[in-house]
C-alpha cells in the first residue's frame, strides 16, 4: 500500500491499494500516521492488503466505510469490521446488498458470485446506516457525505470538509463514469445526480474514484463527455461503462 499524497493534496493521511480482479482502489484515510484509520471500499480480496497497511503505517481501525454496496467495493467488509469490533456505514439504500449482492448484479456476475459461493454473505455486526444530510467522523477524520444514486441506489460520495478531497466511488471516474445498465442502476437518476454535482462542487477538488486513477473535478467538467450538456440532458444513453 502506497501514500497517495502529493502536495496538493491534503493534510490528512490517504493511502490506497488496487485489489481483486475488478482493482477496486481501497483507501486507508487517517488524521495522521499511527493513529486510527478509516478503510473505504474494503472490496474483494482486499482485507489482506489493509492489514498490511495498518501494520506498516502503525494504524488501528477505526471504521469502515462503504461508497456503495456493489460486491467488489464490500465483499471483504464484514471480516475486518468483525475483527476490529468496529462499524461498517452504508447509505441505507445500498443495504440489502451487504448480504445479497446480486440483487444489483447482471446474470454472468451473478454465476461468479454462485461459483465463489458468495451468493449470499454475512452482514456485518455492527452496521451504521448513513445519514446523508448529516457529516459524521469516525477515528478523528470528518466526512460529508453526498447522495449520488444513479450507479446503485444508495452510491455516496465522501468530501472531507476544509479539504480538497471527494472519494467518488463508482460514480466519477477519471473521463467515465460508473455504468447504469446493472439492475438497481437507473440512467436518469444517474443524469439527475450529475446535474446537481456540476453546479454544486469545486472545480478545485481532487478525486479518488473507486477504480483507475485519480482526477480532479475541474479537470472531468473540462473533458468528461458524461458532464457535457449533450450528455446530460439526453433522455436515454446506453454506452456506458
Amino acid at each position: 500500500m502506497a501514500s497517495i499524497l502529493p502536495d496538493s493534496m491534503p493534510i490528512v493521511f490517504i493511502a490506497s491499494f488496487p485489489a481483486g480482479a475488478y482493482q477496486t482502489n481501497c483507501y486507508l484515510v487517517a488524521a495522521a500516521e499511527g493513529g486510527q484509520a478509516v478503510v473505504i471500499d474494503a472490496g474483494m480480496d482486499a482485507a489482506a492488503g489493509v492489514r498490511r497497511g495498518l501494520d506498516q503505517y502503525g494504524l488501528r481501525l477505526a471504521g469502515v466505510l462503504a461508497t456503495h454496496g456493489h460486491v467488489d467495493h464490500i465483499a471483504d467488509a464484514a471480516q475486518l469490521a468483525d475483527a476490529a469490533g468496529v462499524e461498517l456505514w452504508i447509505n441505507p439504500a445500498d443495504r440489502p446488498l451487504l448480504s445479497h449482492p446480486g440483487l444489483a448484479l447482471n446474470r454472468d456476475a451473478r454465476t461468479m458470485l454462485r461459483q465463489a459461493r458468495m451468493e449470499t454473505l454475512p452482514e456485518p455486526r455492527r452496521v451504521h446506516e448513513i445519514d446523508v444530510t448529516q457529516a459524521f467522523e469516525i477515528g478523528g477524520v470528518t466526512f460529508e457525505p453526498i447522495a449520488a444514486p444513479g450507479h446503485t441506489p444508495g452510491s455516496t460520495l465522501f468530501a472531507l470538509p476544509g479539504e480538497r478531497v471527494l472519494f467518488s466511488g463508482d460514480v466519477i471516474f477519471a473521463g467515465t463514469i460508473g455504468r447504469m445498465d446493472l439492475p438497481m442502476g437507473d440512467t436518469s437518476t444517474m443524469q439527475a445526480t450529475l446535474r446537481r454535482l456540476v453546479g454544486e462542487l469545486d472545480p478545485d477538488l481532487d478525486v479518488l474514484p473507486g477504480h483507475g486513477p485519480a482526477t480532479t473535478w475541474g479537470g472531468e467538467l473540462a473533458n468528461n463527455p458524461y458532464l457535457s450538456a449533450q450528455f446530460l440532458s439526453a433522455d436515454f444513453l446506453e454506452d456506458s461503462i
